[in-house]
């Protein structure tokens, strides 16, 4: 069912009728864990000031921060998720512009999890802030900050905040 409305969010927003419509990507993907993350998106609105697409990403960190720095806590489980939101480029005219991003997520946090510190699914919602640098007519990369507020599915539990670090890398088509 959710793959339905996914499909249709990404194939039905708006014809293809201008550059750079569809795009997919790659990030490097940090916190809680190290890993990578897959993103596809579709242009919505645009005009001058800015641009909003609908864009879903998965996420996979299956390292964790313990092979860089040693804190003393043991090891975490591979942490998976997934983002179904919008994405906002303000300025998408030039060159290097802002982006925003804003939606719904979910994410499973395995064995001694870092941050959350219970494992199980989380449901809950991100927000996001980044930087991106064109360099040519369809590629285009730069980092971001992403704060995540959720809560554990089923029992509700404590809310949990939890911060990112993507680095991205997109191809627009």
């Amino acid at each position: 069912m959710i793959g339905v409305f996914l499909t249709l969010g990404l194939v039905g927003c708006k014809g293809l009728d201008t550059q750079d419509d569809l795009s997919v990507g790659a990030s490097f993907s940090a916190l809680p864990n190290l890993g990578l993350a897959l993103a596809a998106a579709q242009v919505f609105k645009s005009d001058d000031a800015r641009t909003w697409a609908f864009e879903i990403e998965a996420t996979h960190q299956p390292w964790d921060d313990e092979t860089l720095a040693r804190d003393g806590n043991p090891a975490a489980g591979p942490w998976t998720q997934f983002q179904m939101g919008t994405k906002r480029v303000s300025q998408p005219s030039e060159r290097r512009h802002s982006t925003r991003r804003y939606g719904l997520t979910w994410f499973r946090a395995g064995d001694d999890p870092n941050i959350v510190q219970v494992a199980g699914d989380y449901i809950g919602l991100y927000a996001s802030m980044g930087f991106e640098s064109e360099f040519s007519e369809t590629l285009s990369m730069g980092p971001e900050f992403t704060l995540i507020a959720a809560r554990m599915e089923g029992d509700g539990g404590d809310l949990v905040v939890v911060p990112q670090i993507n680095w991205h890398l997109s191809w627009g088509f």
